[in-house]
């Protein structure tokens, strides 16, 4: 799709690509070994496009989307954020 869509943006001078990542490109999750490489790959593609185009008016960014408490819990899997989470709740 970049490909697709990068000369057009270039020939304007104005652009944005939001990629979509995970918070499994940061922590690997177990068993998860293939997903958390794609999302690793999709974190740097999108730092070293932002680096090459920002001079050329195109912003690429990446949203890294994190497991809720739920998911965590369900799939047996628990770590500190949802903790975390909840003492933030408490204190605002």
């Amino acid at each position: 799709m970049t490909r697709l869509v990068l000369p057009g943006m270039v020939e304007r001078s104005k652009g944005a690509i939001l990629n979509i990542s995970s918070a499994s490109g940061i922590a690997p999750v177990p068993l998860l070994a293939i997903y958390s490489a794609t999302k690793a790959f999709a974190d740097f593609f999108s730092q070293c496009l932002h680096e090459e185009y920002k001079s050329k008016g195109i912003f690429v960014q990446v949203s890294g989307v994190c497991f809720n408490c739920v998911s965590l819990f369900l799939c047996g899997f628990h770590s500190n954020c949802c903790r975390l989470g909840n003492e933030r709740k408490s204190h605002s």
